[in-house]
C-alpha cells in the first residue's frame, strides 16, 4: 500500500498492510534543533513514517464586503489568512521591550473596539489578555465578525501534488487572531477557561448564546468545504477534556455544539477527527 492508501484504509476500519505510523504535528524548532533543518517530508522519509501535509488555506465569500487582512504580514498557521471587513478591522501592534515578543490586537467595529494580547517564544504563542472581557462583547462578535471560507482550489492543488505520498490534513477554523477548532475551545481562548467554567454555573444562558455565535461562524466555514479533497479535518481542543472540565460540562456545553459541526462536515463529504488533549475515558 501507499501511505495514502494505508491511511484511508485505517480510517475506514479496513485492513492495512501494516500499522500506520505518523506524527500529529512537527514543530519547526524540533526540525531546526535536532534534524538540521530538514523538511517535514524529509523527516517522514528518514524515519519511515507515513507522511502528512497540513494546510488550511482561507478565502472569503465574494458576495460580502470581505477582504484579506492587509496588516497580516506573514501568512498564519498552515497557510491561513485573516478575513476582515470595514466593520471588522484588525490592528496589530508589537509592544517593544518585553521578555517575549508581545503583540496587542485591536479589533475595530462600529460598535466599539475589542482588544487581545499574545506573547510568543520560539516554540509557541499564548494569550495574556483575552478578547472578550465583558459579556456584552459577544454582541460585537455576533454582529460584525467575519467568517472565512476554505480555499478549495488551493486544497485540491496540494492534494494533487502530494498524490499517494500521504494524508492531506486540516482543521476547522478558529477565531482570529487567536482561536482553535472546537466551539468550546474557541470560547475558552476568547474569554478564558476559568471564566467559561464559572459562567456555566453562574450564567448558562449566556454561555449557550456565546457558543451558538461561534458555532455559526464555523458552520459557514464547513459549508465551504464541499469538494475540498481533504483526507481528514480536525476538531476539538484540550479545554474540553476531563483534565479541565467535568463530564456534565462536556455533555451540555462541549459535545452538542461540536457534534453538530461533525454532522455538518459529514454532509459535505468530509472526515473529522475529534482531538482532546488530556483525559477522556470518562466521557467515552
Amino acid at each position: 500500500m501507499t501511505s495514502k492508501e494505508r491511511f484511508l484504509a485505517a480510517l475506514s476500519l479496513q485492513k492495512t498492510d501494516h500499522l500506520t505510523a505518523t506524527t500529529h504535528h512537527l514543530m519547526g524548532t524540533y526540525l531546526n534543533d535536532y534534524e538540521n533543518g530538514i523538511s517535514a517530508d524529509a523527516f517522514f522519509d528518514k524515519y519511515g513514517l507515513d507522511p502528512i501535509r497540513w494546510l488550511v488555506p482561507h478565502t472569503f465569500d465574494p458576495s460580502k464586503n470581505y477582504y484579506f487582512d492587509p496588516t497580516q504580514g506573514t501568512v498564519g498557521l498552515m497557510g491561513s489568512r485573516r478575513i476582515v471587513s470595514d466593520d471588522w478591522r484588525i490592528e496589530a501592534v508589537e509592544i517593544p521591550g518585553r521578555q517575549y515578543k508581545t503583540i496587542r490586537y485591536t479589533i475595530h467595529t462600529p460598535g466599539g473596539d475589542l482588544t487581545a494580547t499574545t506573547e510568543s517564544n520560539r516554540y509557541t504563542t499564548w494569550l495574556t489578555e483575552h478578547l472578550v472581557k465583558e459579556k456584552k462583547d459577544i454582541e460585537l462578535i455576533a454582529k460584525y465578525a467575519t467568517a472565512p471560507w476554505c480555499d478549495v482550489e488551493a486544497v485540491n492543488k496540494a492534494a494533487e501534488e502530494y498524490g499517494q505520498r500521504g494524508l492531506i490534513r486540516g482543521h476547522i477554523c478558529g477565531f482570529d487572531p487567536f482561536g482553535q477548532p472546537g466551539v468550546w475551545q474557541d470560547a475558552c481562548c476568547l474569554y478564558g477557561v476559568e471564566n467559561m467554567i464559572m459562567a456555566c454555573y453562574d450564567d448558562p444562558e449566556w454561555v449557550h448564546e456565546f457558543l451558538k455565535i461561534l458555532q455559526k461562524r464555523k458552520m459557514v466555514y464547513i459549508d465551504s468545504l464541499k469538494g475540498a479533497k481533504y483526507d481528514l479535518l480536525e476538531l476539538g481542543g484540550g479545554d474540553g477534556c476531563l483534565s479541565v472540565v467535568s463530564p456534565d460540562i462536556f455533555n451540555e456545553f462541549v459535545a452538542p455544539y461540536d457534534a453538530e459541526l461533525i454532522e455538518r462536515a459529514h454532509a459535505v463529504g468530509q472526515r473529522i477527527t475529534y482531538h482532546l488533549c488530556g483525559r477522556k475515558m470518562g466521557i467515552l
